[in-house]
């Protein structure tokens, strides 16, 4: 996107300047959400042929011990728990022993990270890129957050994997590794030229 930086006082925005200089680029505002103590968030019809790329910003905060937020790829039938490669890798910021710690792998999901705890009011955030969701090919997904834990130890963490089926996705479900979680989440479409 090219980006004009000589706008004066006075100056009119033509139509021409919108083309030029608005259009093709940025982050497009698609769906948010939220959800209370739950075990399972669908999200449909966020992904389309008018992006290949997507960024989903998420928050939870966990209602059982040591929680984990994960998700997995639908269509408005179908819901897809198979042929994931996912890993997450976490380390402690509050340990003296920091090791980054090769946590948790799924062949059922892309795994994130640790869920706050929803009794202190205390909120993990991640944010993850998809690529090429609703096209017929392999989806992929890299992330990265932070966040408390029940054991009041906080981490950070990166995530990333695929979904290898050459299914045209249109949404996602966002689920705790188990029992229920509160959820809020915003996703948007990178802008194409």
């Amino acid at each position: 996107m090219a980006v004009k930086s000589n706008f004066a006082a006075g100056d009119v925005l033509t139509a021409s300047n919108v083309n030029t200089y608005l259009t093709n680029g940025g982050l497009v505002y698609i769906a948010e959400g939220s959800a209370t103590n739950t075990s399972a968030l669908d999200v449909n019809s966020v992904f389309s042929s008018t992006y290949d790329n997507y960024r989903v910003v998420l928050q939870t905060a966990s209602r059982s011990t040591l929680q984990y937020a994960r998700f997995q790829f639908r269509t408005v039938s179908t819901l897809a728990t198979t042929n994931y490669a996912s890993r997450s890798n976490w380390w402690n910021l509050t340990q003296a022993n920091s090791t980054f710690q090769d946590y948790d792998q799924s062949a059922a999901s892309i795994t994130g990270g640790p869920s706050g705890d929803q009794s202190l009011n205390r909120w993990s955030i991640w944010t993850f890129d998809i690529s090429n969701p609703n096209k017929a090919q392999q989806t992929g997904v890299t992330g990265s957050g932070t966040g408390v834990r029940r054991d009041d130890n906080w981490y950070s963490w990166v995530t990333g994997g695929i979904q290898a089926d050459s299914t045209q996705f249109t949404g996602l479900r966002f689920i705790p590794n188990g029992g229920t979680f509160d959820v809020i989440y915003k996703i948007f479409g990178y802008r194409q030229a």
